[in-house]
């Protein structure tokens, strides 16, 4: 779950980077203050790694599907989270 605090500190720290790629390929970065709708949704994807990984980990009996289970909850969540950042 490390990807989801990396992106609640992110928030917590008061700015955020966005990434844009223009038509011409060219990426470019801003910051910008952190606003409230960064701030209900990154808690909000926090929420729902814990409860699903939580639900996972209630049904799984084995240690090693549930790490695995862990790992591609993780790469998900990352995703989004890095979705978010970039503010996609």
């Amino acid at each position: 779950m490390k990807t989801a605090e990396d992106a609640l500190d992110a928030i917590d720290a008061g700015r955020v980077e966005l990434a844009m790629i223009t038509q011409s390929g060219k990426i470019v970065r801003t910051k910008r203050d952190v606003d409230m709708t960064d701030r209900r949704n990154a808690v909000t994807i926090s929420g729902i790694a814990v409860d699903k990984a939580t639900k996972l980990l209630d049904r799984d009996t084995g240690v090693e599907s549930a790490t695995s289970t862990l790992d591609a909850l993780e790469a998900a969540i990352g995703a989004a989270a890095r979705g978010l950042l970039d503010g996609n």
